[in-house]
């Protein structure tokens, strides 16, 4: 199965700004929220701070 990853936004939903800081969230650990190993992309607007999440996929490793 093939994934794609979502577009980068183009401008901020709430001010309308161009200008964007990203940052990666990678999600470890033993009890996760969701689980462990999920990687997201914020995209965080330099203007007014509202920020967008997109997945940007799973890593497996080995647990000892």
């Amino acid at each position: 199965m093939s994934q794609q990853a979502a577009a980068a936004p183009q401008k901020c939903a709430k001010c309308g700004s161009p200008d964007f800081r990203k940052e990666l969230l990678t999600q470890y650990g033993k009890y996760g929220i969701i689980g462990r190993g999920y990687r997201f992309y914020f995209y965080i607007c330099r203007a007014c701070g509202y920020s967008e999440t997109y997945f940007a996929d799973r890593t497996f490793f080995k647990v000892c």
